[in-house]
């Protein structure tokens, strides 16, 4: 294990209400409450309109399941011959 070396850490954000940092690389401004605020807000609605997606895709699932299974039961697969 390497000992920590204080000129390469790189420096921990303050904890404050006003702004909290978008990166901690050079040139980059605070990100306002306001904009992180929207962020987490945008990446709320995008997750719950991927979890309201996936709930239909299984539910088609479960449909063309049961309809598989239907298909099955009635016995009408058609049987190819196998030529060798």
């Amino acid at each position: 294990k390497r000992p920590a070396n204080p000129a390469n850490e790189v420096p921990k954000p303050t904890d404050s209400s006003l702004s909290r940092m978008a990166d901690y690389g050079v040139g980059k401004r605070p990100k306002t409450t306001d904009e992180g605020d929207d962020v987490n807000a945008g990446l709320r609605q995008r997750n719950a309109d991927l979890e309201s997606e996936i709930r239909l895709v299984r539910a088609e699932l479960v449909q063309l399941r049961r309809a598989s299974r239907a298909r099955l039961s009635e016995g009408d697969n058609e049987v190819l011959p196998v030529v060798v």
